[in-house]
């Protein structure tokens, strides 16, 4: 009776030893099978990015009106700016990005890219529309937002309402403005001189009284900004000094990033040529999505070579 008991304790034993590698083996096996599905699609993640942003370095090379008339050549309608148009690649026949790029002059075929490929299922979108105006333009510090309007005659309709949003509690921003004179061809052939009352200098506060940064010393010669105010900037010939037309409008972020949304009138005569065009990028690689956006501005324009105006942090220079 003895020897049959101990039998079976062995036995038993053995079983629950045998089942308890067993639910170990399983839980290693299915953690290496999750551990691999995560590797695939962290891997499909950066993939599909990687198209995103090689789709946008291609687009962002040309302007914005060349993007508007090819895509009109490639679906055959006009381009409608509020509801904008999403163009697809995929392996269902499918090739408007690619029909696109080549309508640009861009030398580039999406098939050759040995990742992600259009052959293995995937797909690529890219969307193009006019930016609301709830999303803002980011500048950082340093950097400057212009809008070029190189002697435009604008209608007495036509007013810039900028808006500039607090990307930065501490941060200001320098809004300028340029004027010169222009030949019968458009070229300006004379530039005013820098005067104090084409710049303002202001700063973020939110008391309305003391800029939220102790940085921004004399600060009699800062504007306080409540951020989201509007700022009315005019845009007509009258508007300009004697003999000037205005040339271009900038904001510089100083000391911090913000950000500018702005509008130019209820006729859209007013905003023809000056949009900010939201372009967006995106694919699906191996199910996985995964999308990047970029504002440009309808009209480019260049940064100066030379800032007159230094911010030292120390007031009055």
């Amino acid at each position: 009776m003895k020897n049959n008991t101990y039998k079976a304790q062995a036995l038993a034993i053995s079983m629950v030893v045998l089942v308890v590698s067993s639910i170990i083996a399983i839980s290693v096996y299915s953690r290496i099978i999750k551990d691999q599905g995560l590797s695939v699609e962290e891997r499909a993640s950066a993939e599909a990015l990687e198209v995103s942003d090689l789709l946008l370095d291609k687009l962002n090379v040309t302007t914005v009106d060349k993007i508007v008339s090819g895509v009109e050549t490639v679906t055959e309608a006009p381009f409608d700016y509020s509801a904008g148009v999403s163009l697809e690649e995929n392996n269902n026949g499918q090739s408007r990005i690619s029909e696109l790029l080549t309508e640009l002059g861009i030398n580039y075929n999406l098939n050759d890219m040995g990742f992600c490929k259009i052959s293995d299922g995937n797909q690529y979108v890219v969307s193009i529309k006019e930016a609301d105006q709830d999303t803002p333009y980011e500048i950082r510090a340093g950097q400057v937002w212009s809008l070029p309007t190189n002697g435009k005659d604008f209608n007495e309709d036509c007013s810039l309402s900028l808006k500039i949003t607090k990307g930065d509690t501490n941060a200001g921003f320098l809004l300028s403005r340029t004027y010169a004179k222009y030949n019968s061809s458009g070229d300006a052939t004379e530039y005013k001189e820098y005067d104090y009352d084409d710049m303002v200098t202001y700063c973020f506060s939110d008391n309305g009284s003391e800029c939220n940064s102790s940085n921004f010393l004399d600060t009699g010669n800062w504007q306080k900004y409540t951020a989201g105010a509007i700022i009315n900037v005019p845009l007509t010939a009258t508007s300009a000094p004697t003999g000037y037309e205005l040339s271009d409008i900038r904001i510089k972020a100083i000391g911090g990033n913000i950000g500018v949304v702005y509008t130019m009138g209820a006729n859209n005569s007013c905003i023809d040529g000056f949009r900010m065009i939201q372009l967006r990028a995106a694919a699906y690689c191996n199910g996985i999505y995964r999308g990047k956006e970029i504002l440009i501005p309808e009209k480019k324009w260049s940064n100066v070579l030379f800032d007159y105006v230094l911010f030292n942090g120390e007031g009055s220079m």
